[in-house]
């Protein structure tokens, strides 16, 4: 019997700006990984307790943080773990307009707290005139039409994971009837992942304005805790562009940076901020009001200064205080730009 799980997985080196390949290896009886660099046939990373990580986290296309660097899962690695993984781990893709995106938070509500399914990724896009053929190139032939009707207009993909996923979402919570595009199985949304989550080359474009605008990062500990849906839903009418998005430590500490000599629990903030993946979100409003919206940063006080805002109603404490927001107006455009330009494109 094996007693260990084995997956194909990558990580982006920056200094030489290479893709590395990795057999990345998880041990269920005490919740360790080991990692081998397969070019080079060698042990990276001893078998070593990861506590950021567990089974949930083992899935195909999710970005794992491991000792402050980013591994992608690319596929299975042998035929235990794919049969033991695929079931569980079924993918959905469903779309949407974005004009219809105050149905997304009630779905997603319904998703993470009835049907034990997760969410893990969302993109808001649009596709430049000129890259349309590119794209529908990319797509499967069973799908192009009925995603090819849907590029005049901003779009939002969701990207689902979860025993029987296609089923549940199609059938059981009708979403094929009431959005534009449901995949139909773990195959169909498979391809279309690599086209819209995990492609090399992103020709889907932002939706950022960059205009009267401020930034919101919903932190790793709401999704965890499968409060997605229920702040999307405060936030809805006010999205202009939504993404879902892993920081490594490096790209942490560049949105902190700020922060690092005025806030004692700044390596805290870092930490959790690299601890799972985020949902980052332009917001269509004036970063005061906005700030205001989310309350006072430890969320102790926001309960009883402001019981209505996010933090008192989503956060526990100074480093899990459930959002990032802009707090200065000069920094709104840099900050938005750092996800939907920079982090976007990479």
């Amino acid at each position: 019997m094996n007693d260990r799980f084995c997956f194909k997985a990558e990580w982006y080196e920056d200094l030489s700006e290479t893709y590395k390949p990795f057999n990345l290896l998880y041990y269920p009886a005490d919740d360790t990984i080991e990692l081998n660099q397969t070019n080079l046939r060698k042990t990276f990373l001893s078998r070593s307790k990861c506590r950021n990580i567990s089974m949930d986290d083992l899935f195909i296309g999710n970005t794992i943080n491991i000792y402050c660097r980013n591994f992608k899962i690319l596929e299975y690695a042998d035929e235990f773990t794919k049969n033991s993984f695929l079931q569980q781990n079924e993918v959905c893709i469903f779309m949407l307009k974005a004009q219809n995106m105050d149905k997304l938070s009630d779905v997603i509500k319904e998703m993470e707290i009835q049907r034990l399914l997760m969410v893990s990724g969302i993109k808001m896009f649009k596709i430049d005139p000129l890259d349309i053929d590119l794209f529908e190139s990319s797509l499967p032939e069973f799908s192009r039409q009925e995603i090819l009707n849907l590029l005049k207009y901003q779009i939002i993909a969701v990207k689902v994971t979860g025993s029987n996923s296609n089923n549940i979402l199609n059938n059981e919570m009708n979403l094929k009837n009431k959005f534009d595009y449901v995949t139909r199985s773990n195959d169909e949304a498979e391809f279309l992942s690599g086209v819209i989550f995990d492609a090399k080359e992103n020709i889907l474009r932002s939706t950022a304005t960059y205009q009267n605008t401020s930034l919101c990062i919903i932190k790793p500990h709401v999704i965890k805790e499968k409060n997605l849906g229920n702040l999307l839903t405060k936030l809805s009418p006010n999205i202009n562009a939504i993404g879902m998005f892993r920081l490594n430590y490096h790209c942490a500490i560049e949105l902190y940076q700020v922060y690092k000599t005025v806030l004692p629990d700044y390596e805290k903030m870092v930490k959790e901020l690299t601890s799972g993946v985020c949902v980052a979100i332009e917001i269509n409003s004036k970063v005061d009001s906005f700030r205001d919206f989310c309350g006072p940063y430890d969320p102790e006080i926001a309960k009883n200064l402001y019981p209505k805002s996010l933090r008192a109603n989503f956060g526990h404490n100074r480093i899990k205080n459930a959002v990032h927001c802009t707090d200065l107006s000069d920094d709104s455009i840099m900050e938005v730009e750092y996800f939907f330009k920079l982090l976007w494109e990479k």
